[in-house]
């Protein structure tokens, strides 16, 4: 939208997060979030997503490398050559082991879980954001030369590219890493530097004179200057999202920085808040501003088999064909959700808008009695039974979901008991038999999001689902060298998941996020959650 190559002027965003350093250091970046979309301005990678709008945007594309790897033994072994012409901002060469200590610094952190079972199979896994984690020199990672990065796998993994094309694989020049201050100030690879960081207030950053633009195929770095405000942190979080949405719709900032959430996990509304986005919805002078792109975020109802009498899978069928989706939207999500067929959202590439097994869509959402009293029949329930649905105790968003999730079943005989409860409800054993959750994609594929739902076992498997068959499958998935396959196979898996009938997707998220009239170059990138495209913004300067 607004297409421009004009170079010029200053891109300011308005955020009302608390200025830390961490959000500034690339390997403490959540991949997918709107901090490593952010850092894509003063870091590179060896590849990069695609600067692209729709799925195209979810590829990765070459960067620091020449060209994609080269891809040998199998499908275990990534070689990649290094560009000319490649600098920090103090104009020294960046080498690849750079590219090393900053993955090594990655995988010691534990931000990108995808790497650390490929590149140390046999480590002692780590948490994420462990306190000062020793970094270890990972014999799997090879630099013969300074141009010449080999990765040598454990096991082929076919998403291996997409798992470097994150910020938090950002090379970092070790003499410079300052561990947990490094974020104060990075040392930059990209297009622009910081000029200045004011603790709670502000960050600039400005022109990185020794980035060539002949190098580095992927960012445009159109403005001459980005500007990021921080309002008061101590203001409470409604007066200051309220403060945030005035400035934006007078034209004082261009955009937000955080750009999206999750509406069923957290307590704000992504995107603007829901004053703002009434009163730019009903001025034509206003609406013609706003963007309701998709986040790739699922929310789901997610029921636990080991709970009576949740073990049949009837009965949990009997609870997908009673729900009322299409009330759940309208209770949480105006604009901000469409009715959810299948767990695999339209934002990544195995996506099958045909599946929908429970005909959540053909229905519009709305429930089949019917066919629910006949899957009650079938589980020995014909006239109900009941469960505990457990919901995040300050998050309305949830409450409004659970009251309109228990209002649907009762018509069909099933008792719903809301249990309200802090802290992340899936770890803890006394949550219940079934509550509701919202699951981001971090990176647009989906083989970190099906490990953490199905793998038994793994702490994030949050049904504590232990079916062999669909882990095997996964497994042969990872290792598929033709896309195409592989895709079919994903495909597979969610069908495999959706007979299971414990993940129950209700919407896919969308987001409202308002752009100022002088911004170019503006839409929404799919390997950043519907976030915009940072790196390829750009401001009318006249």
């Amino acid at each position: 939208m607004n297409p421009s190559k004009t170079r010029g002027g200053t891109l300011k965003f308005v955020s009302t997060s608390t200025n830390y350093s961490s959000l500034w250091d690339p390997q403490e970046n959540r991949p997918g979030g709107w901090e490593a979309n952010f850092a894509r301005y003063y870091t590179r990678q060896l590849v990069t997503f695609a600067p692209r709008p729709g799925i195209a945007g979810t590829k990765p594309v070459p960067d620091l490398a020449t060209a994609p790897a080269s891809v040998s033994d199998g499908g275990k072994t990534y070689t990649y050559r290094l560009r000319d012409g490649i600098t920090w901002q103090d104009g020294s060469v960046i080498t690849s082991q750079d590219v090393k200590y900053g993955i090594e610094r990655a995988v010691a952190k534990g931000v990108v879980p995808a790497l650390w079972p490929l590149l140390n199979p046999d480590g002692t896994p780590r948490e994420p954001y462990a306190p000062d984690p020793p970094k270890p020199d990972l014999k799997s990672i090879e630099t013969p030369n300074t141009k010449t990065i080999i990765f040598k796998l454990a096991k082929p993994h076919n998403e291996f590219e997409r798992a470097l094309a994150v910020t938090a694989a950002s090379p970092v020049r070790k003499d410079k890493d300052a561990n947990d201050d490094y974020g104060d100030k990075p040392f930059s690879a990209g297009p622009y530097k910081f000029e200045s960081r004011t603790t709670g207030t502000k960050v600039t950053l400005v022109r990185n004179e020794h980035w060539s633009r002949a190098s580095d195929p992927v960012r445009p770095a159109l403005p001459d200057r980005i500007e990021i405000t921080f309002l008061d942190s101590q203001q409470d979080d409604y007066e200051g999202h309220k403060e945030r949405d005035s400035l934006l719709l007078k034209g004082e900032y261009d955009l937000d920085l955080e750009g999206t959430g999750t509406l069923l996990a957290y307590e704000q509304e992504p995107g603007l808040g829901f004053h703002a986005k009434a009163e730019a919805l009903g001025d034509p002078a206003l609406r013609d501003n706003l963007d309701n792109p998709l986040t790739g975020a699922v929310s789901f109802v997610i029921l636990r088999p080991a709970a009576k009498p949740l073990k049949n899978v009837h009965c949990r069928r009997a609870i997908s064909y009673g729900l009322d989706r299409k009330a759940l939207q309208e209770a949480v999500a105006h604009k901000m959700g469409v009715i959810a067929p299948n767990m695999f959202p339209p934002t990544v590439e195995a996506h099958d808008p045909k599946y929908d097994p429970y005909g959540a869509v053909a229905r519009d959402g709305k429930p089949s009695s019917v066919k629910a009293e006949n899957e009650l029949q079938a589980c020995g329930q014909p006239n109900g039974f009941s469960f505990t649905l457990a919901i995040y105790s300050d998050n309305v968003w949830s409450e409004k979901a659970a009251q309109a999730l228990r209002v649907s079943l009762d018509r069909i005989g099933i008792k719903v008991r809301i249990k309200k409860m802090a802290g992340i409800l899936h770890n803890n054993k006394n949550s219940g038999d079934a509550f509701i959750n919202t699951e981001p994609l971090d990176t647009p594929s989906l083989r970190p999001f099906l490990p953490y739902l199905v793998y038994s076992g793994a702490p994030t498997n949050l049904a504590d689902l232990k079916v062999p068959a669909i882990e095997k499958i996964l497994d042969a998935a990872a290792v598929e060298s033709n896309s195409d396959k592989a895709l079919k196979t994903y495909q597979e898996i969610n069908q495999k998941i959706s007979e299971e009938a414990v993940y129950l997707p209700i919407l896919y998220e969308k987001n409202m996020l308002w752009r100022g009239a002088r911004l170019t170059n503006v839409y929404s990138a799919r390997a950043y959650q519907g976030q915009y495209d940072y790196v390829s913004l750009g401001v009318d300067t006249e």
